[in-house]
Order: structure tokens, then sequence, then C-alpha cells
């Protein structure tokens, strides 16, 4: 998915700034899968019209996808990594702190940390919303706070009870 978020970026940049028509809807991502191939083959024809390197768009989304499935590994443990044991407020400062990053380096011509802390970033940012149910009570839109240093929401603390004992049928 990081791959067809990176080409859909990309796809997007060349149509707002060069004008390129036929990229329009060629990003059709379902399910959570894109075509990355035939999608990187139409971009890499306008690139080539264009006369930019092909080869720096394919590694900069290798890079990023590859420090987002990194952190499954690299930070198994880190529980804000994953917004693992209600880690909320840790796992909002680690996104900001690494989108603050990422923007820091790029502005700095640091492309590859940048690229490595926004691959990073995506992970955790994908954790919140697989890990939390902030889609299941009700929000339909990303949340705003993601990468602003702001509270994302309200959810209960690890110490708070959110369940109760049933046995059989009968819960108290």
């Amino acid at each position: 998915m990081t791959e067809c978020a990176v080409l859909d970026m990309a796809s997007e940049y060349l149509k707002t700034i060069y004008k390129i028509n036929s990229l329009e809807s060629i990003v059709n991502a379902q399910y959570g899968r894109c075509n990355v191939k035939g999608i990187l083959e139409v971009i890499n024809i306008e690139l080539g019209k264009l006369k930019i390197d092909q080869t720096r768009l394919f590694m900069a989304m290798q890079t990023i996808a590859d420090e987002n499935r990194k952190r499954d590994a690299v930070e198994f443990e880190n529980a804000p990594t994953h917004f693992d044991g209600e880690t909320f407020d840790d796992g909002a400062l680690l996104i900001s702190r690494r989108f603050d990053a990422a923007i820091s380096n790029a502005n700095s011509a640091e492309y590859e940390k940048s690229r490595v802390e926004f691959g990073s970033l995506l992970h955790t940012v994908q954790d919140f919303y697989s890990h939390s149910n902030w889609i299941e009570i009700g929000y339909g839109e990303p949340n705003n706070g993601i990468g602003k240093y702001e509270v994302l929401g309200k959810y209960a603390s690890k110490e708070m009870r959110t369940c109760v004992d049933c046995v059989g049928t009968s819960c108290r």
C-alpha cells in the first residue's frame, strides 16, 4: 500500500506541475493493493518525456516502503511505534517528531534521511488506524491531529477498565 500511495503522490505532482493528463486515475487502489508495476511504467513514460531520471522515483519509493516494513522488526518492542499498550500520546508524539525530521532533512537536501523518516512515520500512522477503533467509533475522516503535536482524541488510559466480566451469558 505504501508504494501505491507514493505513486499516487507522484502522479498528482506530475498532473499538477506539468499538466500531464494521461495520468488521470491511473492509481486505483482496492483492498490495499494496486498495480505498482503498471503504474510505474506509465509514470516512467512521462518522466522520460520530461527527461527526468526514472530511477530516482523507484529508489525513493523503495526506501519509503522498506523503512515502513522495517518498523515491525527494528522497533518490535517500541510500543509507541505501533500504538500498542494504549500509548496514544507517545505514538502521536513519535509521528510528529518523525514528520518534523522528514521535513528538516528534505529542507537540508538530506533526501535519503527524509525518506527513511517518512517511511517510519507512515508505519506508525498506519498502526494508529489498525490498532485503534478510530474508524469503528464512527470517524469517517483521518485524524486531523496526527503530525501536529495534538492529542488524537478521547481514549481509555492503560489503567482504565473498558470490559465487563461475563460468566456464561450473564455479564455484570
